[in-house]
C-alpha cells in the first residue's frame, strides 16, 4: 500500500467528517489496510460502493469511547502521520480479508491414519 493514499486519508480525516476514498486500482487488501489505519485514528469502515467504474470506500468517525481513546493515543504516538511522519504498524491478521483456508485432503473432523 502506498503511503500517499494513507496520508491523503489522514489529512481528510482531520476535518472530522465522513471521508470517501477511491484509490486507483484498489484491491480488497488495500481497502483493508486503509480501514485498519483509519480505525487507529478513530474512524470506522461503513461501505464500499462502485461509482463511475471505481470503488469508493466510506469511512466515518466512530463515536465510541474506545475509538476516541484509540485516536487520541495514535495522534500522540504519530503526530506527523498525515505529513510524512511515522505510521502505525499494520497488523497482518487484521488486513488479510480473504485468507485462504489451509489445504487438507480430508474433510474437517476426519481422523487421519498414522500409517500403522
Amino acid at each position: 500500500m502506498g503511503d500517499r493514499h494513507v496520508r491523503e486519508m489522514l489529512r481528510r480525516m482531520e476535518g472530522g467528517g465522513p471521508v470517501e476514498l477511491s484509490p486507483f486500482m484498489a484491491t480488497t487488501k488495500k481497502f483493508a489496510q486503509l480501514a485498519f489505519i483509519a480505525q487507529q485514528f478513530g474512524y470506522e469502515y461503513v461501505d464500499i460502493r462502485q461509482a463511475e467504474g471505481r470503488y469508493v470506500m466510506l469511512l466515518v468517525p466512530d463515536p465510541s469511547p474506545q475509538a476516541r481513546a484509540r485516536a487520541a493515543q495514535s495522534r500522540e504516538r504519530y503526530p506527523d502521520a498525515a505529513r510524512g511522519g511515522a505510521l502505525p504498524p499494520l497488523d497482518p491478521e487484521a488486513v488479510e480479508p480473504f485468507r485462504p483456508a489451509s489445504r487438507s485432503t480430508s474433510p474437517p473432523g476426519t481422523p487421519t491414519s498414522s500409517g500403522s
